[in-house]
């Protein structure tokens, strides 16, 4: 596995990922996601404030991950980067692939002396328990109420 730094000429395989994890995670909650419905127009613009790495193995872009550049900041989380995507195709999985991309971010936030912050929805039992494997600590609970047949 090589990982390397994404550029512009990645954004379409980086929107394939995003919409195959999205759909993964709208599964789990019982939806089903329409390509229409997640249209993530990655421009120029979202790299010079994202950080953005691709996992190839054997020249396939097999995983992705997007992190703030900026470290935020606010009252219930301390200084941090927000890790915005980490998505490893599906038949790529539990390979160190996932690991490899997380381990980028939390070396620069160690270096920096800032956490990560980072949110999956709670039906994502497998993304729950990488997390917590690799150090991370549930921190808060949203509720969703939906009305019957939505």
């Amino acid at each position: 596995m090589r990982i390397i730094r994404a550029t512009t000429k990645d954004i379409p395989v980086i929107r394939k990922l995003s919409f195959e994890m999205h759909s993964h995670m709208a599964e789990q909650a019982g939806l089903k996601l329409k390509r229409e419905a997640l249209d993530e127009n990655y421009t120029k613009r979202d790299f010079k404030t994202s950080e953005m790495f691709l996992a190839l193995e054997n020249g396939e872009t097999v995983g992705y991950i997007q992190f703030s550049k900026r470290i935020k900041s606010d009252e219930w989380f301390g200084r941090y980067y927000e890790l915005e995507h980490l998505a490893v195709t599906k038949t790529f999985r539990n390979r160190g692939i996932g690991k490899a991309l997380l381990n980028i971010v939390l070396k620069k936030a160690g270096e920096k002396g800032v956490g990560v912050k980072t949110e999956t929805p709670a039906s994502n039992a497998g993304t729950l328990k990488f997390y917590k494997k690799k150090g991370f600590m549930p921190h808060q609970i949203i509720f969703m109420w939906r009305p019957a047949g939505r």
